[in-house]
């Protein structure tokens, strides 16, 4: 009775022990994915704050018959530039192809994405240089609050049209042209040809070099 009750109290305890190191594994492997996804939400908080950075807003595939298969990866430089037809901000109608002749620089922006609010002063700058030359700097704008970006349009100077995007990212506009990325900017020839594209602000320096170098085949 005595051998049989060591045996039975040492099977017992080598069943707690295991159970002891199964439950450790456990907790340590979960402490492990716990560190790796703290680490990637870290890394894609930074990154948005970067330079630069486009922020990514996650669209639905499709917004409906009325809109189409979204363009996930945005147009294809050397394609021609859809129609946009419309209302600015201001509720006044507005058209792409009456820009037709000019080089137009499309910016898809909105007040909540800071480096779209950052871009404002090189492009009002940018504008302001190439007034008298065959360029326009138009605007898509995708915030909510159509009041709110009147007056934020007006405080910050902002001189130039944007068409109102439905009050969303994911608005007809932006999903025509496949955008996910704020501010993303096309720059389109005067024949209405997507001519470059930058996902992000790109450097002063490169947006106005190539606008200048479309602005300067325009009538050749």
């Amino acid at each position: 009775m005595s051998q049989s009750a060591n045996n039975n109290s040492g099977g017992q305890s080598g069943q707690n022990i295991l159970a002891v190191v199964i439950l450790a594994a456990v907790l340590l492997m979960g402490l492990v994915i716990l560190i790796a996804v703290g680490v990637a939400i870290g890394f894609a908080y930074f990154a948005t704050r970067e330079g630069g950075q486009a922020q990514r807003v996650d669209v639905p595939k499709n917004l409906g018959p009325a809109i189409g298969p979204m363009q996930m990866e945005g147009l294809p430089v050397g394609e021609p530039a859809p129609e946009i037809e419309g209302e600015d901000i201001d509720g006044n109608p507005m058209k792409l192809s009456d820009f037709r002749g000019k080089v137009v620089l499309l910016d898809f922006w909105g007040e909540w994405c800071p480096h779209c609010v950052n871009l404002i002063p090189h492009a009002r700058e940018l504008a302001e240089k190439m007034k008298d030359k065959p360029f326009v700097l138009l605007g898509v704008n995708s915030d909510r609050d159509r009041e709110r970006v009147k007056q934020f349009v007006k405080d910050r100077h902002v001189t130039w049209r944007s068409w109102w995007n439905g009050g969303s990212p994911t608005g007809p506009i932006s999903a025509k042209y496949g955008v996910q990325g704020w501010p993303t900017l096309y720059l389109i020839d005067d024949q209405g040809i997507i001519r470059a594209r930058w996902i992000g602000a790109p450097p002063a320096s490169e947006l106005e070099r190539a606008v200048e170098e479309w602005v300067g085949k325009v009538g050749t």
